[in-house]
């Protein structure tokens, strides 16, 4: 075995690690004021290098929280978007003088393209409404999903559900109420009842 010697500098770590360090430093800096020597003016230029770097974090984490809020009303105003444009799309295409080069010009125009199911892999989203797990799932086309679940670190996948919609909420109740509980998700396409494609990353809640 061969033993090696790491150096660990002021500076390491995850931002938040040295964040700390820098608010550790800054607080206890002038109670060895005369103990070091120190002067008025050295501590007060070694506070400001730490409130710069803590006060960038602090804008860092707001402009962070507020991007997160920012993505989050856009994914919503696409949950409406999508179904508000088709049912627009249909009655603009009733109309009788609708043409296909006017869907083409307003970029509504279906069209179709031709994929390969051997190469595709379901993408999903999962988060809590009323306590349950909400997945969304894209279908690309397909008939749906069947989905795989285990729970608290159990060793295989097994069946749970097809869901043939976007949305599926896992409603079973927690192994122990009183416990927390891990679920994990992974999906298989289908089409016309048969499974195609690859099998989803795995994706994870806590309850």
């Amino acid at each position: 075995m061969t033993v090696i010697r790491k150096r660990h500098d002021f500076i390491v770590g995850p931002e938040n690690a040295y964040v700390d360090k820098a608010i550790v430093y800054k607080n206890k800096l002038p109670i060895y004021k005369d103990v070091l020597g120190l002067t008025d003016e050295l501590i007060a230029a070694d506070v400001a290098v730490m409130d710069d770097v803590i006060s960038k974090k602090e804008t860092k984490d707001i402009a962070v929280a507020n991007a997160s809020a920012k993505i989050e009303e856009l994914n919503e105003s696409r949950s409406v978007l999508t179904p508000y444009m088709r049912n627009r799309r249909s009655e603009i295409m009733s109309h009788p003088n609708y043409t296909k080069a006017i869907g083409i010009d307003l970029g509504i125009d279906i069209t179709y393209t031709n994929q390969d199911t051997k190469d595709m892999q379901p993408e999903a989203s999962i988060n809590k409404e009323g306590g349950y797990p909400a997945i969304k799932i894209s279908k690309q086309g397909t008939d749906g999903v069947r989905i795989y679940s285990r729970r608290n670190g159990e060793t295989k996948f097994t069946f749970l559900d097809v869901c043939n919609g976007t949305k599926y909420i896992d409603v079973r109740p927690k192994l122990d109420e009183q416990l927390p509980e891990l679920r994990e998700y992974t999906f298989y396409y289908i089409i016309k009842g048969a499974q195609v494609g690859k099998e989803s990353i795995i994706y994870k809640i806590n309850l």
